[in-house]
């Protein structure tokens, strides 16, 4: 019974990759998840993964 939403998986992509060190991957599924929680398709909760 718990709703709770965690961040999205787009977001977590983001974050590993960056760590990583790769390049332009962490910059496109960072604007996708931005561009799905603007939309209100997402959670906001992930956001800061993406910045």
């Amino acid at each position: 019974m718990n709703n709770y939403k965690g961040p999205s998986g787009f977001s977590i992509v983001a974050l590993v990759t960056g760590i990583v060190g790769m390049s332009i991957i962490p910059i496109i599924f960072g604007s996708i998840d931005l561009v799905n929680i603007k939309k209100g398709l997402e959670s906001p909760r992930g956001k800061g993964f993406d910045i």
